[in-house]
């Protein structure tokens, strides 16, 4: 049975996956709770592969990325101004 390599590109890293379903350019895959455009067909890394196809966060995807990288972002913010409020709590001596 032929196997195919999907290069999953983010933002930051690219994650190699292999599948039994060949994809086509244009196609979009559903893959866990994403959805991503095959964008591309080239030769495969991983040697038990046929075909690689380069795979790309569909638009809904990579704005709920973005959104999700920004609240992240802001939760890392206001856990230091916390950390911040505490340290200085605790400087303060009982009276």
């Amino acid at each position: 049975m032929p196997l195919y390599e999907l290069v999953l590109r983010y933002d930051d890293r690219e994650e190699l996956r292999l599948t039994d379903r060949p994809p086509s350019v244009g196609d979009t895959l559903q893959i866990g709770y994403d959805e991503w455009n095959v964008v591309l067909e080239h030769e495969p890394r991983d040697a038990l592969a046929t075909t690689a196809f380069l795979c790309e966060l569909a638009q809904a995807q990579r704005a709920r990325a973005e959104k999700l990288r920004a609240d992240d972002a802001e939760r890392r913010e206001r856990a230091a101004r916390v950390a911040q409020r505490r340290k200085q709590l605790g400087r303060i001596s009982p009276s």
